[in-house]
């Protein structure tokens, strides 16, 4: 009887360490478990603010880009296009610039075209009526006057 009690305090002693383990094991797995969400959970906020951020400045470049290809379509070819990116929307706004200048330069090329006659290589009818324009402009802010003469020639 001595030694089954002895044997009952033991096996109760066993079982009191054993529980008292298992309990220990099952806090610093749910503490491992927490910890492993915190980080998850930091890591995912890390993440949408890099995005967040991404998307920030992807559109900045976008509407920049956009606003001055509207400048360009309504024909202001003088002012430059500028993207203050420094990744991939860079190259979009120095191709756009460039595009830019050529139509510039196709632009005044075809003026040049379109004032002089293709036949004879001297000024036409249109360059006359613009210059006309411009020295009424010119007599009427100094207040002088303008006098035109218009000869006829035929061969």
């Amino acid at each position: 009887s001595d030694t089954l009690r002895t044997y009952r305090e033991f096996e109760k002693n066993v079982h009191a360490t054993l529980g008292e383990e298992l309990r220990v094991s099952a806090e610093n797995g749910f503490n491992k478990l927490v910890g492993l969400g915190i980080l998850l959970m930091a890591t995912i906020l890390v993440y949408i603010y890099l995005m967040m951020g991404l998307y920030i400045s992807v559109m900045k470049s976008v509407v920049s880009l956009a606003s001055s290809a509207k400048r360009v379509a309504r024909g202001d070819l003088e002012s430059p296009i500028r993207c203050d990116s420094s990744d991939e929307m860079r190259i979009i706004g120095d191709s756009m610039e460039g595009m830019r200048q050529q139509l510039q330069v196709r632009e005044k090329e075809l003026r040049e075209i379109s004032l002089i006659d293709g036949l004879t290589g001297l000024r036409n009818r249109r360059y006359f009526d613009e210059a006309l324009l411009g020295h009424f402009a010119t007599a009427k802010r100094q207040r002088s006057f303008i006098a035109l003469v218009l000869i006829d020639l035929d061969f």
